[in-house]
């Protein structure tokens, strides 16, 4: 994105916020646009033509845990770690917005993906949820030991898009 809009004659500086924040400011005039939102996230705001990317939502487990995804969502007694105010896709979104009362576990702040993956390991949830390509660059970036974790199904490829603010 950097070396397309430099082409341009614009210079990008990319910041990071925790996700709420950055559609917050974005929200509230205080940040140009988004890299990477989808329409259920930032329903308000102006967006690319044609998606920039896609992402994939998978679901992640201790190894010793026998649930795996069904599209009806039944989690049982387990306890899913997800970040606040993500689109998710269907049908999980619809599961999170029908009843905040489940056995959800909302996290918000810097440096989600690490802290999801440590939650898992350290027992404060049973499933958590995030891109593929987001968990394995975590993985490798943090060098953490994800030998016990397995990927337990994910939901469709979804388009991310480009946000403009005006």
């Amino acid at each position: 994105m950097t070396s397309i809009l430099h082409a341009q004659g614009i210079n990008l500086n990319i910041e990071y916020y925790p996700w709420s924040r950055a559609i917050r400011l974005a929200n509230q005039n205080k940040v140009d646009g988004l890299l990477t939102s989808t329409l259920e996230e930032s329903p308000n705001l102006i967006f690319s033509t044609s998606p920039i990317g896609s992402y994939q939502m998978c679901f992640y487990s201790k190894d010793t845990n026998t649930w795996l995804y069904k599209p009806d969502l039944k989690f049982g007694s387990n306890k899913l770690a997800i970040v606040q105010d993500y689109s998710y896709g269907e049908p999980l979104d619809s599961y999170i917005n029908e009843d905040k009362n489940k056995n959800l576990l909302f996290m918000s702040g810097e440096d989600s993906s690490s802290r999801l993956i440590r939650m898992l390991q350290i027992g404060r949830s049973d499933i958590i949820i995030e891109d593929k390509k987001v968990i394995q660059w975590t993985m490798i970036k943090n060098n953490l030991d994800t030998s016990h974790i397995k990927q337990v199904g994910c939901l469709d490829e979804q388009p991310f898009f480009l946000v403009v603010v005006f």
